[in-house]
């Protein structure tokens, strides 16, 4: 039984952490490989549907042959390894970016039916599709408002006397934009 001093580490907890590191950076590494093709491997852990890629299911992810462990995400957030966890976020977006596209370009607007109607199944594609397109651009808006709020706070708390910046703001702010205000 090995001995260890009060407030030192043993051995195995410091191996855990270096395989949560590694297992971190061989999933972005995977994640990013997958990510140029078209039939995704077996191995990606992605929803039940097919459609996305769900950051606890990759925290929660594991193979011996890909020399990955499962771990949770607050045993896994912490200094050492924050910035990989910022790679791996990224690698996951990214993923799920390329993937929507992907699903939108294989899934043609189909040929109506002998009708001239949509059956059932293929208005369940494109409100599939459209949904997916929808939650895309809710994501980019929110960004894009987010930044405009951080460059609108940063230009009036520094004071600029840049009276172009403030007349640029003035006029966003005051415009009446509908697709905005629906958005809220």
């Amino acid at each position: 039984m090995a001995k260890y001093n009060k407030g030192d580490t043993s051995p195995e907890v410091r191996k855990l952490s270096d395989d949560i590191t590694l297992s971190i950076l061989e999933k972005t590494k995977l994640i990013k490989q997958a990510t140029g093709f078209d039939p995704i491997p077996d191995y990606i852990p992605l929803n039940k549907n097919k459609t996305k890629l769900n950051m606890g299911d990759v925290h929660a992810w594991e193979s011996e042959a890909l020399g990955i462990v499962k771990y949770a995400y607050n045993t896994a957030n912490t200094d050492k390894n924050r910035e990989y966890l910022i790679g791996l976020k990224t690698a996951v977006f990214n993923f799920n970016h390329t993937l929507s596209k992907l699903q939108a370009k294989n899934s043609n607007p189909s040929k109506l039916s002998s009708s001239g109607y949509k059956t059932r199944g293929e208005l369940a594609e494109e409100v599939k599709r459209l949904n997916s397109e929808i939650n895309t651009l809710d994501r980019e808006i929110v960004e894009i408002f987010r930044a405009y709020n951080q460059l609108r706070t940063f230009i009036t708390t520094h004071r600029f006397d840049n009276k172009k910046y403030h007349e640029i703001l003035k006029q966003q702010t005051q415009t009446k934009n509908n697709k905005l205000r629906s958005i809220k």
